[in-house]
């Protein structure tokens, strides 16, 4: 077993007591960012940033870290946390999303596990849907950031 890795039944029962704490990864590449079509619930058959929770003994940059090689094949441990936290309220949990940003020099493609059906790299004046709302929001939140570190400048 993983370390910090709960099985699902125990999982879902702690959902039911407390929120979850989780990572969002906004990826950018200029002005582009990378968007993965979730294919499982919550938010089934949406455009959502790659993330997840935080495992006992990491840190958000961690959490981070390893939620991008997993999700994607992408590894960096260059990450900028942004000052947003957004709560996503489901049928049977409720997760705090902590926003986070990092850049790649070179889009590359995109090796997906079995959470999501689809990848891709969109202009951020021009985002598919659908988006969750409060994705949506953690999704803004982070491209403020992006430009406020002036990253799309460098690209």
């Amino acid at each position: 077993m993983n370390k910090g890795w709960v099985e699902p039944e125990k999982y879902n029962e702690i959902c039911k007591l407390i929120p979850i704490v989780a990572v969002d990864v906004a990826v950018f590449h200029g002005d582009r960012l990378l968007l993965l079509k979730r294919q499982m619930p919550p938010i089934q058959d949406t455009w959502c940033l790659p993330g997840g929770g935080i495992r006992l003994g990491e840190n958000p940059y961690m959490t981070a870290s390893r939620e991008l090689e997993e999700e994607t094949g992408i590894k960096t441990l260059n990450f900028v946390q942004v000052g947003s936290a957004v709560t996503y309220l489901f049928d049977f949990k409720q997760n705090v999303g902590l926003g986070m940003i990092t850049k790649v020099d070179n889009p590359t493609e995109v090796i997906m596990d079995g959470e999501h059906s689809d990848y891709g790299w969109f202009n951020i004046f021009d985002l598919p849907e659908p988006i969750d709302e409060q994705m949506m929001a953690q999704i803004k939140s982070c491209i403020c950031a992006y430009h406020e570190k002036g990253w799309m400048l460098d690209a």
